[in-house]
């Protein structure tokens, strides 16, 4: 079935928008923002990396099938690619403009979100890649995006740079609250949830809440009342990660999040998050993000 995301019948001045996201746009280490394009040849503009892709339709209207499901859009709706959607087809009118924006994956985990908010960002990403967006609240994404590319070229800034980078940090809580409040939205306005959904829904909660005390997908599934083999298959059919991967990235997010703390050891983590030792604690986070907790410590200071 077809959703039809955006408003249809509104004009969007894009007069003013236009002459801000011309050049080249912006590149960042953490977010890099497109000049203002034609959405003609999407693919083009695609490329496979590790970041969230977030396009903003201002003008025309787009058809777009993102992992076997079919949307359109108008005038303020934006669509969200992660590092795992899978763009089968991409149509557009002639008209049809906006810009990109790319976050990186490391940008989110700076915000220090809640684990619950940061897993249904991810949610929405795979189950809701097309978020229509009210007219206000867009308005106040484009002024934040034009404002980080105005304030990028004025070199007589001796500031700009941290002036981008706080600017960064507006856009980053902004998209992050669209993308949150759609996906709750949408839980809500479902009048008929399936077990399965349910079930889900209940296990997300309990990760939320209990991932430094429990890691494992048997007390989960137990506290459910249902296998640990069924709970797995709920997951992947939901979210298309397992019950085990959606635990490792909640324990993963709570990690990090202490690391940031500078009150708090190592070794005071890892008996706070429930590990037997300091060192089964960095082989457990070693495998999962590539260093030590140490060293990605060390690489936020």
């Amino acid at each position: 079935m077809e959703r039809v995301c955006g408003e249809s019948k509104t004009k969007v001045n894009t007069s003013k928008l236009e002459k801000y996201f011309v050049g080249e746009g912006l590149k960042g280490s953490n977010i890099s923002i497109s000049p203002w394009m034609s959405f003609k040849d999407l693919t083009s503009h695609l490329e496979s990396t590790e970041w969230i892709t977030v396009g903003v339709i201002c003008n025309g209207s787009a058809k777009i099938q993102v992992n076997s499901r079919a949307y359109t859009m108008r005038p303020n709706s934006i669509f969200l690619l992660g590092k795992d959607s899978v763009v089968e087809d991409f149509k557009c009118s002639k008209a049809c403009e906006g810009y990109m924006i790319r976050f990186s994956s490391s940008a989110f985990e700076a915000l220090n979100l809640e684990t619950s908010d940061l897993m249904s960002i991810n949610m929405a990403i795979n189950k809701n890649p097309i978020v229509e967006v009210d007219s206000n609240i867009i308005t106040g994404l484009h002024c934040v995006a034009a404002q980080m590319l105005f304030t990028s070229r004025q070199e007589s800034n001796i500031y700009r740079y941290r002036a981008v980078e706080s600017l960064a940090s507006a856009l980053f809580y902004n998209f992050a609250s669209i993308i949150i409040s759609n996906h709750k939205r949408m839980s809500e306005f479902k009048l008929k949830s399936s077990r399965s959904e349910e079930i889900f829904r209940h296990f997300l909660r309990m990760v939320s809440e209990k991932c430094c005390e429990y890691r494992f997908v048997e007390y989960y599934a137990e506290e459910l009342g249902i296998t640990a083999k069924y709970l797995s298959l709920v997951c992947k059919r939901q979210s298309g990660k397992n019950a085990s991967k959606i635990i490792d990235d909640a324990v993963i997010h709570k990690a990090k999040e202490l690391l940031g703390q500078h009150g708090l050891s190592v070794n005071e983590i890892a008996l706070k998050m429930n590990f037997v030792s300091q060192s089964f604690f960095g082989k457990y986070f070693k495998q999962r993000v590539g260093v030590s907790p140490s060293r990605y410590r060390g690489s936020k200071l």
